[in-house]
């Protein structure tokens, strides 16, 4: 693994930071859209830097098939349970992104992978700032 940039690191927190004044101003089923908002983001990145790995449709390999049939399943899968928190325990919607920053921690030690080097622990940076946040911030009174 290659060393990390420090402004990776400082990214990653400004964008938290960023992601948590916006959750501060919203309310309700407003504040538990826009975290719900971002893990489809998480999702779009993983699946275009799966297929932003492939050279060419026509000349998929094995491995590439592969990968991408992995990330493509995992995502949809954060997705669904990132749906179905939404619709029934949005505090869940925090947990769901901890578990990505976890799915992120695994594309540490992969031999080769379309992400850029950085990316990894920029996520898991990101990831559990907004997790966190969201278990604490998303409450359903009913």
């Amino acid at each position: 693994m290659e060393a990390i940039s420090p402004l990776a690191i400082f990214g990653a927190i400004a964008l938290a930071l960023g992601s948590l004044i916006v959750m501060a101003f919203l309310k309700g089923r407003t504040r538990e859209a826009f975290v719900l908002s971002q893990l489809g983001v998480m999702v779009g990145i993983y699946i275009g830097f799966a297929l932003g790995g492939v050279s060419s449709p026509e000349k998929i390999d094995a491995q590439s098939a592969h990968f991408l049939l992995i990330e493509n399943f995992a995502m949809l899968g954060f997705l669904f349970a990132g749906l179905f928190a939404f619709a029934r325990a949005p505090r869940f919607l925090g947990v769901i992104i901890l578990l990505h920053g976890g799915f992120d921690a695994g594309h540490l030690f992969l031999e080769q992978s379309p992400a850029p080097s950085w990316y990894a622990v920029s996520c898991i940076i990101y990831d559990v700032i907004i997790g966190v946040a969201a278990i604490l911030m998303l409450r359903r009174i009913e």
